[in-house]
């Protein structure tokens, strides 16, 4: 039998299994919730007709499963496993409430879909994967929530469920024989990479075969793990993988294990953020209405001859580098860059970040990148390096910003940001040394292209007195036989005073900086408009045009 269960068969909450009735606690038994009627109720099974109702046009899902008033600390649970059975299609995902003092902590795991073919399945639910999950809690309920059915009345059931110390992504694995139907493994994802063991001694020999989207095997795929194997099988999953199952050819002493060491993140731009969000507590832990100061410390080789840095915080934050301000940004869906050129230098470095978080999920993300005159290039994230203190409603810096922070997760993944962020480019560009240039078209050497086409360029024109013009404007790039590149752009209109046209695009530079075009000075042109003006406001209100006095009043009547 597996050590590891933290929950027997029985629905006992200990850290030991329990396989004595008389030690159940009524008030930890598997519960249902939002039924219709309750057919079967056992410690170990329940199965009842499913309900929602609706309220001012929403719907409500209250069908489920749940235990409370359980007492299991959070650095010994890892998963939540249970047998789920539905007539029609459903969703479910888990919902685990820790207790930290007097903290309330919530933390939900995906959605899963149900076959609804009335068998039963046993679905795993790892919140330890949340950012919101905090090791110091203490575990106090879980519950199974079902969504998405559309009528009330058919069947749902849920038996067997288990807490479990360690991670599996083999369902139901202690339960697995030769005599066993294969094991669907639902949590298998496309090139991923994962281990296979077995746990105790006496392997029979375990394969998981994959199958793609036909349901068929994908050829020269299975992972096998032979009889007596001791050692762990590493692999990657297929790119093509829709379904695994998992074959077990005998009874040994002990069960199969199956563990991810990296995800494969598909379908995410390669130019996105690579920092994590850090925040001072977990997701939903506040503090609310309040400051949060972060800083990172550094030394650099030498002073860069570029440094770009991108912020993303939610909700607001003011950035400081080595004492100066630098700028704002204003919501996590509105990130901001900034060119740090001339700020940062060699030696001692400090980087300060004040957050304002009005109230629910906090957090900072920030990508800094460097480019040394050697041609070294570096980046500099947010990360557990960074310290951070919270300071209530007190937006003044603190003495000392010493507290560690907590790593909340990969922008791309942590919700309630995942589907919603933007992303600004920090990192290298593309780079032209001019051969020739005038306004309105230049050819170069292209050197160290990050990206392979574009449609537009970004250009500035700056005038001698110092006001700055962008222009995001079309352009093309055409090859040259001599291995050079011509670029061609809508030519930039002088102004009143002598001005020259940059390169400003954040994939790409000029070597050097080198202006593309010198543009002289032209007069003002005569405007051809003339000035209208209200007169006899307050009375009889009229325009005035060109000496003329019009009044625009018109009168509604039979005729018109």
């Amino acid at each position: 039998m597996k050590k590891a269960f933290l929950y027997s068969l029985l629905a006992v909450f200990t850290l030991v299994v329990a396989q004595d009735k008389d030690a159940l606690k009524p008030d930890q038994l598997m519960f249902p919730h939002g039924f219709e009627k309750i057919i079967k109720q056992t410690p170990e099974e329940i199965v009842f007709n499913c309900h929602y109702f609706t309220y001012k046009t929403e719907v409500h899902y209250r069908s489920g499963v749940g235990a409370k008033n359980l007492e299991v600390k959070a650095s010994d649970f890892s998963q939540l496993e249970i047998d789920i059975k539905s007539e029609v299609s459903i969703y479910v995902s888990g919902m685990f409430t820790l207790k930290l003092g007097d903290k309330t902590i919530r933390v939900r795991t995906p959605l899963q879909t149900v076959i609804p073919d009335g068998n039963y399945r046993r679905y795993i639910f790892n919140p330890t994967e949340e950012a919101a999950w905090d090791k110091k809690a203490t575990l106090v309920e879980w519950a199974v929530h079902c969504a998405g059915y559309t009528e009330n009345g058919p069947i749902m059931g849920f038996r067997r469920p288990q807490l479990l110390e360690e991670v599996n992504l083999i369902p139901g694995a202690d339960m697995l024989t030769a005599q066993s139907a294969p094991q669907d493994v639902n949590a298998i994802r496309p090139l991923g990479k994962y281990l296979l063991a077995w746990q105790g001694k006496d392997c029979p020999g375990v394969t998981l075969r994959f199958y793609d989207y036909n349901l068929k095997e994908i050829a020269n795929s299975a992972v096998e793990l032979k009889p007596g194997a001791s050692a762990p099988v590493a692999f990657e999953a297929p790119e093509m993988v829709i379904q695994t199952k998992a074959f077990i050819y005998g009874q040994g002493d002990g069960y199969p294990q199956l563990t991810c060491t990296q995800y494969r993140r598909r379908y995410v731009p390669e130019i996105f953020w690579r920092g994590q969000w850090i925040w001072s507590r977990h997701i939903m832990q506040g503090p609310d209405y309040s400051y949060v100061w972060f800083e990172r410390n550094f030394d650099l080789p030498a002073t860069p001859d570029y440094s770009v840095m991108g912020v993303m915080a939610d909700d607001k934050s003011e950035i400081y580098v080595n004492g100066k301000k630098v700028g704002a940004t204003y919501r996590y869906s509105r990130p901001d860059k900034f060119i740090l050129t001339g700020l940062l230098e060699a030696g001692k470095n400090t980087i300060t970040i004040r957050v304002y978080n009005l109230d629910s999920a906090a957090g900072l993300c920030v990508d800094l990148f460097n480019r040394y005159p050697s041609g070294k290039e570096e980046y500099m994230l947010t990360d557990k390096q960074w310290t951070c203190q919270e300071t209530g409603n007190n937006g003044d810096k603190p003495d000392a910003i010493a507290q560690p922070v907590i790593e909340l997760g990969n922008p791309t993944e942590v919700p309630p940001w995942a589907g919603y962020i933007k992303s600004v480019y920090v990192g290298p560009r593309g780079r032209f040394t001019l051969k020739k240039s005038v306004n309105g078209e230049f050819t170069a050497i292209l050197d160290k292209a990050v990206i392979l086409q574009f449609r537009n360029l970004l250009f500035e024109r700056r005038t001698i007195s110092g006001n700055v013009h962008k222009f995001l404007l079309p352009a093309t790039l055409a090859k040259n036989a001599d291995g050079t590149v011509t670029i061609r752009y809508p030519a930039l209109r002088p102004t009143t005073e002598p001005s020259q046209v940059y390169l400003a695009d954040e994939y790409w530079e000029v070597e050097g900086d080198k202006p593309l075009a010198q543009l002289p000075a032209v007069p003002n042109r005569p405007s051809r408009f003339h000035i209208a003006e209200f007169v006899d406001v307050g009375q009889r209100t009229r325009m005035k045009f060109r000496g003329r006095v019009y009044d625009p009043t018109f009168y509604k009547t039979q005729e018109y």
